[in-house]
């Protein structure tokens, strides 16, 4: 019977290897050979998609990438936190963070370099927020914040703290990359996800500036 996948012998451990290292069918194609595979591409049961840059999309509930939670623990706890703010009247905002140019710095610099930007944006998201707050990445080059207890003006505050120190942060050819932003507190009886569409909404108009 022929094999489910287009694999060839790995040069180095004679094991079938992937012949597109680096995508999501290979990961996935990976994960199908089970533990005993060993392309040296991937991690036994790495599922994870992968971007045409070599970066890894954020899927389940952790990004191994980053660190941060992943974007399933993203709408469980944007649900369950816009629920809270209603029910006890606390304050609330939503975050949505992009670094744009990171496929630009993966094509100049190599996907090292632009994981290492990730990670870097991470550690300064989770470095100007308390430890209340949630942090997590939701996207390629994207990233959720929710600060509790923050009315949209503190929210702003944090978003310039951000704002300023992010690029103190990045590697070489940082100069390369932006960060954008848009946030949006709930209105009473909004659900969660209008509060992502209009802080999406407010995103895009700075990505358009």
């Amino acid at each position: 019977m022929a094999p489910d996948h287009p694999y060839v012998a790995h040069p180095r451990t004679g094991r079938e290897d992937c012949p597109t290292p680096g995508t999501s069918a290979g990961a996935t194609a990976c994960h199908r050979l089970g533990a005993e595979h060993d392309c040296g591409e991937h991690a036994p049961g790495d599922t994870t998609d992968v971007d045409a840059d070599g970066i890894p999309e954020p899927s389940g509930w952790e990004d191994p990438l980053t660190g941060l939670e992943g974007p399933d623990f993203w709408q469980r706890v944007l649900v369950a936190e816009t629920v809270r703010a209603f029910r006890y009247k606390r304050d609330l905002t939503v975050v949505i963070v992009e670094l744009e140019g990171v496929r630009g710095m993966a094509e100049t610099w190599g996907e090292d370099v632009a994981r290492q930007a990730l990670r870097q944006a991470a550690q300064c998201l989770r470095r100007m927020s308390r430890t209340s707050d949630y942090t997590t990445r939701i996207g390629l080059t994207r990233f959720g914040a929710i600060p509790t207890e923050t009315d949209e003006i503190t929210a702003i505050n944090y978003v310039e703290r951000v704002r300023e120190d992010a690029p103190r942060s990045m590697p070489r050819g940082g100069e390369m990359l932006r960060f954008s932003f848009g946030w949006a507190t709930p209105k009473q009886g909004e659900s969660a996800e209008a509060v992502v569409r209009r802080a999406d909404s407010r995103l895009l108009a700075e990505l358009r500036s």
